[in-house]
């Protein structure tokens, strides 16, 4: 939604751009500036100021600038629209109200987000009465803090049939229309049935990390197709959001994780547990979308496709993709995975050693477009 500037204005008035700038960055003060280091970059002199009279702070080392909302979408990775939510809260605001229509949308995901997290409760209660899908998942290198961390669940017991969610939600007072906006139910020729059954599930947040959506995996090879995600909704758009965003992006921001983009549900769990905030597409190559939410992440992402064929077609097409969005500072850097490797099964075989080796033999965009790494 577009914010009135005078509410703005309001927001940098209450809330100094000193006093956010502080709690990251140590300054002292230099005649009418406050300096301090680089909070996006390493370095022994300061080149980092904060201005009070034009609200404003400059970093000269990493060409970045702006004001109290661009420093907190910076530097903890924020949309606009979450900055000055942040802010206003701290500044003790109500946030404008929408126009009707879009107000009521908004409550409307509200509403299905809480359909949900109902089921992503009941998928997480299903995986623990399963040993089996815990032994496929023990099998596939997941650990019991995995399955903690990524909310891993299961769609179903094997014991049940065709509709163990869609009555699990009817006795919480969800309807079967709830159901189906939020895509945890499919709509048959004379039924509903739940979408996911007895599918390994992988929850989706959105930015905000809220559970908007889900991956699902088949633990066996006869089920077809072997992922299914989530239909386009009103909370879930597979082109918008990323798989892990959410934690990835406080990963880099708290813990100065680097950040890779891998392909695969996996692959992400795999990257974690080497040490690196990971995402990845649900089924789909990068959108423009997704490139620039990488770089309000992180300047330098790091693409680790499999080592495939369709893997290094996909890192060509980001490549070609990346084009429009660059801006000095952002740039990408590539892994050259082997033949018939991805970080999942990196990990798995040869443990978080031999990834994090293989991470740190990345190069830069120009070599992997015209080098040898994506050239074949």
């Amino acid at each position: 939604m577009k914010f009135p500037p005078s509410f703005l204005q309001e927001i940098r008035e209450r809330v100094p751009v000193l006093d956010v700038v502080s709690r990251k960055v140590k300054l002292q003060k230099k005649g009418r500036e406050y300096v301090g280091l680089s909070p996006f970059n390493a370095e022994k002199t300061p080149s980092f100021f904060v201005n009070e009279q034009k609200h404003r702070w400059f970093d000269f080392s990493a060409g970045k600038d702006g004001d109290v909302f661009a420093f907190l979408m910076e530097i903890e990775g924020l949309s606009f629209h979450e900055a000055v939510e942040q802010l206003a809260g701290q500044a003790g605001l109500s946030m404008p109200e929408a126009d009707p229509v879009a107000e009521a949308r908004e409550q409307r995901r509200v509403e299905l987000i809480e359909v949900v997290e109902i089921a992503q409760a009941f998928f997480v209660k299903c995986l623990s009465r399963s040993p089996q899908a815990m032994e496929y998942l023990t099998k596939r290198g997941v650990t019991e803090d995995d399955v903690r961390n990524f909310g891993i669940g299961l769609a179903g017991l094997p014991s049940g049939g065709r509709t163990q969610l869609r009555e699990h939600l009817a006795a919480k007072g969800v309807s079967i229309e709830q159901g189906v906006e939020a895509g945890l139910l499919g709509e048959g020729d004379a039924t509903t049935y739940d979408r996911f059954r007895q599918r390994i599930t992988l929850p989706i947040a959105d930015w905000r990390g809220r559970v908007v959506g889900f991956g699902a995996r088949a633990t066996s090879p006869e089920d077809k197709p072997k992922y299914l995600n989530s239909p386009e909704t009103i909370l879930f758009s597979k082109g918008v959001l990323l798989y892990n965003g959410a934690r990835a992006r406080k990963a880099v921001h708290e813990e100065k994780r680097e950040l890779i983009v891998v392909e695969g549900y996996f692959d992400v769990i795999a990257a974690e547990r080497a040490g690196y905030a990971a995402v990845s597409a649900m089924g789909t190559s990068l959108t423009e979308h997704h490139i620039r939410a990488l770089w309000k992440i992180t300047p330098s992402p790091i693409i680790c496709m499999d080592g495939d064929g369709a893997g290094r077609r996909a890192a060509r097409r980001i490549i070609t993709k990346s084009f429009p969005e660059m801006r000095p500072g952002r740039t990408l850097r590539f892994v050259d995975a082997p033949r018939g490797e991805d970080p999942d099964s990196i990990v798995r075989r040869g443990g978080a050693g031999d990834l994090r080796r293989m991470v740190d033999r990345s190069v830069d965009m120009e070599d992997a477009l015209w080098g040898s790494v994506y050239s074949g």
